[in-house]
């Protein structure tokens, strides 16, 4: 986590905030999470000059990127999506520590789709037996309760969309604990994307709305650090 210099503060408050792929330095002076991220990085670096416009950052997580974008596109007021933005920003620069850490915030997604999000979804189609199963299965923490984990939710698959998302969360972060490149980035990254969809799917019957579940969810993945 940094702090951000009343430079960077300054430049933020003067950003629109969008969906989608924001531009800091064009015309229009949008900007999304990561390209506001990219933008402040660039000013802590004194490069602002040869800032490059992208919503991808080499100092971000892959798991920690998605659910950024995620959130950020789920907000429906401007307002709101910046003042969540520049309250994040600081939390997610220097968060691509290791594969490790990356692996087992892969793998906390993975559980919340299955143990959580999953069940809330199956609970509230009335079909408790399913629901049970998921909820004993132990939390994923590494490669065998990933694939245990995902046969179950697999099991569950044709009763529920979040069951179906959970399961290709899990296959997701099995998937990514097998590689250390570009491939395990990918699939990290997919494992919180599945986690979304599934976290959508049970926003229809949890009091939460999709925005405070995914929050929730960032913010444990923001606290695995080694």
């Amino acid at each position: 986590m940094i702090t951000l210099t009343p430079t960077q503060l300054q430049r933020l408050n003067s950003l629109t905030f969008i969906a989608g792929v924001g531009h800091p330095t064009s015309n229009g002076h949008t900007a999304c999470l990561m390209s506001a991220a990219a933008l402040v990085v660039a000013i802590e670096n004194n490069d602002e000059a040869g800032y490059q416009e992208t919503d991808q950052l080499q100092c971000v997580c892959s798991v920690i990127r998605k659910l950024g974008i995620i959130i950020n596109d789920s907000f429906q007021n401007k307002e709101q999506r910046k003042k969540w933005a520049i309250d994040t920003i600081p939390k997610i620069i220097g968060t691509n520590i290791s594969h490790e850490v990356k692996q087992k915030r892969a793998y906390a997604c993975a559980d919340a789709a299955v143990r959580k999000y999953a069940v809330a979804a199956l609970l509230k189609a009335g079909l408790q037996s399913e629901a049970d199963k998921l909820a004993a299965l132990d939390p994923i923490i590494n490669q065998k309760t990933c694939n245990i984990a995902k046969k179950a939710a697999s099991a569950s698959y044709a009763a529920s969309y979040a069951a179906a998302d959970a399961s290709n969360a899990a296959y997701a972060a099995s998937y990514a604990a097998s590689y250390d490149d570009a491939a395990s980035d990918a699939a990290a990254a997919y494992a919180s994307r599945a986690a979304a969809y599934a976290a959508d799917d049970v926003a229809d019957v949890a009091d939460a709305s999709k925005i405070t579940i995914l929050q929730e969810l960032l913010d444990t993945c923001l606290a695995i650090t080694e």
